[in-house]
């Protein structure tokens, strides 16, 4: 049988509303997105299992499963349709190893796991989504083993500066959150004290 996707059949909505074709879309991963998972990669290590939060495409899983260490990740996303098309269209085309991957929907702010049985959690651009940062944080650590690392990529950063920080802070994700959609963003000081409150120890990699 052949899933019918809202995106695949046969264009997809990104996150900032405008159509674009899959191919198009897939293409802008390979160029932008693959090199810093990559790096990402590289820096911290990952091994054994664990999972993705808010996945979308499941771009960060699909490339951090073609590592020889990692076992397994569960894509969670609370978008049935994101899902399949992370499965039937991103995972082949992106060369995933499938056997290592399962695909799940859940709200990332109750996982399916149980307490300290995950050795990483990966997260691109899902933290913001959040209403309650502190309790998205604490959800994760509660599901990752006392060894285990949260990857976090691709979090929008507010300015340094006040005047362009309200700018920033006012403007952005207007659009998604006419939708009724959760936009939130901080300072890098403010990700990094959400990140210590909730019991991690922080390395910031270069952009």
């Amino acid at each position: 049988s052949r899933w019918h996707l809202s995106g695949i059949t046969p264009e997809a909505q990104t996150p900032n509303g405008v159509f674009i074709f899959m191919e198009e879309w897939l293409t802008t991963i390979k160029k932008t997105r693959i090199p810093l998972y990559t790096l990402a990669l590289q820096s911290t290590l990952l091994s054994g299992t664990g999972a993705e939060i808010g996945c979308g495409s499941a771009a960060f899983s699909i490339t951090a499963s073609h590592q020889s260490s990692i076992r397994h990740i569960t894509c969670v996303d609370n978008n049935v349709d994101r899902l399949k098309e992370a499965e039937l269209f991103f995972t082949p085309n992106l060369h995933g190893s499938i056997e290592k991957l399962a695909f799940v929907q859940a709200d990332f702010h109750s996982l399916p796991f149980a307490d300290h049985t995950l050795d990483f959690v990966l997260a691109d651009a899902a933290l913001h989504h959040t209403k309650d940062l502190s309790a998205l944080l604490a959800e994760i650590k509660r599901v990752l083993k006392p060894t285990g690392k949260l990857v976090a990529a691709r979090e929008p950063i507010l300015p340094s500066l006040p005047p362009l920080k309200l700018w920033r802070k006012l403007w952005f994700g207007w659009r998604q959150r006419l939708r009724g959609d959760t936009e939130r963003t901080y300072a890098k000081h403010e990700w990094v004290d959400y990140f210590n409150k909730a019991g991690f120890k922080v390395q910031l990699l270069p952009a």
